[in-house]
């Protein structure tokens, strides 16, 4: 497998998906490639090595979309399954556990093709929202965390 280009443009032909700490791309042929924080194990290399640039995601193949989350990493296949890896602690892969995934594992559920009007059936993490885009793929958009209010009350005489 050759590497990722450092300069990636349309007309490679790859989807892309990012989170805060890590990145997902799909190369034409359909295999996937990870960088960036991986201490979950999100880059599905088998490893909790951080990884500056792009390493191939173990044993995917025939990928049409990718969606990277907070410390997670989903794929819907051509055959129309999903796979996920990566943190669990909120349930997120899907798989009826808390344990992190260092490589994709496949859903309980068969998933049907994406439907533009409702989302894709894999859960989101907290704060974070997956749903298929116009085209069909699946997107991840992240939202930062709320903050508590805060209270501020006058001090001194005044």
């Amino acid at each position: 497998m050759g590497a990722l280009p450092r300069a990636l443009s349309a007309s490679d032909g790859i989807h892309l998906s990012a989170d805060t700490n890590h990145s997902l791309a799909v190369r034409p042929g359909g295999t996937v490639w990870a960088w960036g924080w991986n201490g979950n194990g999100q880059l599905g290399d088998d490893t909790i090595t951080h990884r500056l640039q792009p390493v191939p995601v173990l044993g995917l193949t025939e990928v049409v979309a990718v969606s990277a989350g907070s410390a997670h990493s989903l794929v819907l296949l051509f055959d129309g399954t999903v796979r996920a890896w990566g943190g669990n602690e909120s349930g997120q892969l899907g798989d009826g556990t808390t344990l992190h995934r260092l490589q994709s594992a496949p859903h309980a559920f068969p998933a049907s093709p994406p439907d533009p009007s409702t989302s894709l059936p894999f859960p989101s993490s907290p704060g974070s929202r997956s749903a298929p885009s116009s085209r069909g793929a699946a997107a991840c958009s992240l939202h930062p965390p709320r903050r508590a209010a805060r209270t501020y009350r006058p001090t001194g005489d005044g």
